[in-house]
């Protein structure tokens, strides 16, 4: 923090820094999730996404529920959620979808 004149002035990190930051993140969230999802080889018999959601982020095979009732029906789900991320994610399309909200 200085004064420069009349104005105040604040010196920060490079704006750089936190593009380099983030691109490490999302080279690290990558690297993570192909190892996760490198097990699971084929998608469920019965789709366990094709439920509606309320809201974003919710659980599909749990709609209105806390926690999980039927434990079979909850690892279909995250082994879907899993197999979809492995084979038709898209990441900066997401993102950039979301941003446009």
């Amino acid at each position: 923090l200085a004064l420069g004149g009349q104005q105040l002035v604040i010196h920060g990190q490079h704006p750089g820094v936190h593009y380099q930051l983030a691109a490490e993140y999302a080279i690290s969230r990558r690297k993570l999730a192909d190892e996760q999802c490198s097990q699971i080889q084929s998608y469920p018999a019965q789709d366990p996404l094709l439920q509606d959601t309320i809201f974003y982020g919710q659980r599909p095979w749990r709609s209105g529920k806390v926690e999980p009732v039927d434990m079979q029906r909850e690892k279909e789900g995250i082994e879907a959620l899993q197999y979809r991320e492995r084979t038709k994610t898209k990441h900066c399309q997401t993102i950039t979808r979301l941003q446009e909200c």
